[in-house]
């Protein structure tokens, strides 16, 4: 599903997340957290994987973290086991390193 900047693609043990260049950062805080719970559904709390590439994304705001954080801890009760993030070699954020 792609929804203004960033993309997500499932399979049936994983999420893939990827991002284009031009992204609307308030509309991403927004939607992004509901669109991800939505597609948890669909895993009926099998363990389960994120692989976020944000090779197009260097930058994570405090907003964002906080939001990714909030989403992260509801993932975790739905199955979440692991996830990698992966990008270019400027693309490591605060998120990343806690």
């Amino acid at each position: 599903m792609y929804n203004k900047g960033y993309n997500i693609t499932q399979s049936n043990d994983a999420l893939l997340l990827s991002y284009d260049g031009k992204w609307d950062h308030q509309l991403y805080i927004e939607r992004f957290g509901k669109s991800i719970l939505a597609y948890t559904e669909q895993f009926c709390d099998k363990p389960w994987t994120i692989i976020d590439d944000i090779s197009n994304w260097p930058i994570k705001p405090p907003d964002e973290i906080k939001m990714r954080t909030e989403v992260v801890e509801k993932l975790v009760t739905r199955g979440l086991q692991h996830i990698a993030v992966f990008g270019s070699e400027y693309s490591v954020s605060k998120w990343m390193i806690h």
